[in-house]
């Protein structure tokens, strides 16, 4: 549990949250937006005047705000906060478990609300961590009690509940627990905070469907390729890059004996699918200089066993023409037949059976070298792409050796993120951009 200490230019505020992985906290977008600096407040139930060695107070150095969120209706109302340095995991300090279904709740489902707002209270502030139990309240009396049908025409966006000693105002961004899981943050209440009147919260569940994508247009995305390495041992994806190559990860390469190249598949675990192509791969190229460890030069070629005849759902994708060409900030897609939610010890049976499509945006590379490397172990350099993972919008398990594509041409292959894909960690591509020498001497791509 985080406590947040919000400033403005003529006020301050304060708030609940949540550490969902160890450089973002999960709050409400009216704790934050507009915030000139937010401190916030880990390792100790008490937030007075206690010195506790446990507790530690980071600065904020970035607010996310839903792109959504709309100040009059609470619509979209929440938000992440990029911490200024990476927290260290402990006894006291851990991420909370995010709810990852988009459901229904029921009356007989016992919630509770943490914060530190004194129940019934608009003004105070218990010194103390306060467990509230809280009961669902019927979301049609909620949407009237707060007049919310102009501002959100989507009931499952939230959760409304009762209570004689519910949440009150510094509560705010702060989680609703069902079991061991936060499945809403808090939104709103009545302004005196009177007990039995309703309180939202904004669903986490549904800020988290299938890892920010959707399902593509079948043969939409004719250049991607799935991997069926030694049999059905491993899974990954690819790009066609020519009649006779495809581009993937050197990480799905290395532990390749075989590789039979899946084209023109839209459900890939339907082998009767009439636009299926099945081709071995004759001889799998992994980049001589890459490095399994830390992932540099994370890139393979294939060369098909068979010359591919082209169609409507089987295509090439073009190459970069500029080897420096800066995508920052910029909006590509990244496809794949991946995990659409993180299960314990994935297999392949928990992979998407139909190829996946996720709008993801180009982040800083100095921001996500921030995330993963350290002292002593370089992931992130110059030749990598980054996306952001904003809204839980990346890559998981499946999806490694993919294509990242913007405005038609590839310009990443898909190469690692956390082995916890909706925690809105930053998805690594290798920049294709950085190999267009490589690929042309080792390929019969014309660059």
């Amino acid at each position: 549990m985080a406590f947040l200490y919000s400033q403005f230019n003529n006020s301050s505020s304060y708030c609940g949250g949540t550490l969902i992985d160890n450089k973002h906290i999960l709050t409400a977008a009216h704790c934050v937006v507009n915030a000139s600096d937010v401190h916030v407040v880990l390792g100790t139930s008490k937030i007075g005047t206690y010195e506790e060695p446990s507790k530690i107070i980071l600065s904020m150095k970035k607010s996310i705000i839903h792109e959504d969120y709309n100040s009059n209706g609470y619509d979209n109302d929440i938000a992440l906060l990029q911490l200024d340095e990476n927290v260290q995991l402990n006894e006291y300090i851990n991420v909370v478990s995010l709810s990852t279904e988009k459901k229904m709740f029921t009356m007989e489902d016992a919630f509770s609300v943490l914060g530190w707002g004194v129940p019934n209270s608009p003004s105070e502030l218990n010194d103390k961590l306060l467990i509230k139990n809280v009961n669902l309240a019927d979301s049609e009396e909620c949407f009237s009690f707060f007049k919310l049908e102009d501002f959100i025409v989507d009931y499952s966006k939230v959760i409304c509940t009762l209570s004689e000693e519910g949440p009150c105002h510094s509560d705010s961004g702060g989680p609703l627990i069902l079991g061991d899981t936060q499945i809403g943050v808090l939104s709103a209440g009545e302004r005196n905070c009177t007990p039995n009147t309703p309180v939202r919260y904004m669903n986490v569940g549904y800020y988290r469907i299938i890892i920010g994508g959707d399902e593509v247009v079948p043969h939409s995305v004719p250049y991607q390729v799935g991997l069926r390495i030694n049999g059905n041992q491993y899974f990954c994806g690819g790009a066609l890059i020519s009649a006779n190559y495809v581009l993937t990860a050197a990480h799905c390469a290395e532990v390749m004996r075989s590789v039979d190249v899946i084209l023109g598949a839209h459900n890939i675990t339907n082998s009767e699918e009439d636009t299926q192509v099945k081709i071995p791969g004759q001889q799998i190229i992994i980049h001589e200089n890459y490095n399994g460890t830390s992932y540099l030069n994370d890139i393979t070629l294939i060369k098909l066993n068979t010359t591919v005849t082209f169609n409507d759902n089987i295509q090439p994708v073009a190459l970069p023409s500029d080897s420096s060409a800066n995508y920052v900030g910029q909006i590509g897609k990244a496809t794949g037949w991946g995990l659409v939610k993180d299960v314990p010890f994935p297999t392949i049976s928990d992979m998407s059976d139909v190829l996946m499509g996720v709008d993801v945006e180009v982040d800083d590379l100095e921001d996500c070298a921030s995330y993963y490397n350290d002292e002593e172990d370089t992931y992130i350099t110059a030749t990598n792409i980054c996306t952001s993972g904003y809204r839980n919008k990346g890559t998981c398990n499946g999806d490694s050796g993919g294509p990242v594509v913007l405005n038609g041409i590839i310009i990443g292959v898909t190469s690692f993120g956390t082995t916890e894909c909706e925690m809105c960690t930053p998805s690594v591509y290798t920049d294709v951009g950085k190999y267009l020498d490589w690929i042309a001497k080792n390929s019969d791509v014309k660059i």
